[in-house]
């Protein structure tokens, strides 16, 4: 079913990382899903998904926050969210960065710390991130994704590509990224071919984000609503 939707040419991106018992278990919420789909269509066409348990738990406009949704509902840090009707959908990750200042950049990189934990909260890393309001979701790097051991909450698979790159189908993991005192739940990418973290607007469009280079200063304010 999901084979007639996949694009030819495109090199599927597979994470050996994920144990055994968790891919089998995310390829039977991303089989229902398919199965589903037709269904899915009629209600949701444009709308993301959540599905735990072979069962729809959450819907709604923002990948990230139908994701936290199915979290809230049913504990579950293993899901499949999709985009109704634009599984071809591809997320871009376009490099527009803020944050405070790394001298060690040139020029000096805008950047800033942030605490990224598992959905359960049960580890965290400090985290430096470059603040990247081109990115369509935030990317960690693998060796944070290691510590956390995200590798046992796999959340969905879809197309990212970079500016001028060929979009490749990744595995999106769940995670916490704690900053400012809120806590903002995301599916990230995490890769092995990042030598930096990547905010994107999934966490940056929770909050007004003030910045001047010349006077060092950068603040994060969260918004309400």
């Amino acid at each position: 079913m999901a084979h007639r939707f996949a694009a030819k040419g495109r090199r599927q991106v597979t994470d050996m990382a994920m144990p055994t018992e968790v891919r089998e278990r995310f390829e039977r919420e991303k089989e229902a899903y398919w199965q589903q789909r037709d269904e899915l269509l009629r209600q949701y066409r444009g709308k993301w998904v959540a599905i735990v348990n072979g069962q729809v738990v959450a819907v709604g406009d923002q990948m990230n926050k139908v994701a936290a949704e199915a979290f809230r509902k049913t504990g579950s840090a293993l899901m499949y969210v999709a985009l109704v009707g634009g599984e071809d959908a591809v997320l871009r990750v376009r490099q527009v960065a803020m944050g405070y200042y790394d001298e060690r950049y040139s020029p000096p990189m805008p950047m800033v710390a942030a605490s990224v934990s598992d959905p359960y909260q049960r580890a965290f890393v400090e985290v430096p991130f470059i603040l990247d309001t081109g990115a369509d979701l935030s990317l960690l790097q693998y060796s944070i994704a290691e510590q956390l051991n995200l590798w046992d909450y796999p959340a969905g698979q879809i197309l990212i590509a970079g500016i001028g790159g060929i979009p490749q189908t990744r595995q999106l993991y769940c995670a916490i990224v704690h900053l400012a005192n809120r806590s903002v739940f995301i599916v990230a990418d995490c890769r092995e071919d990042l030598s930096e973290n990547l905010l994107g607007r999934d966490v940056l469009n929770e909050f007004a984000v003030f910045l001047c280079a010349k006077r060092q200063q950068v603040q994060l304010e969260w918004v309400e609503g």
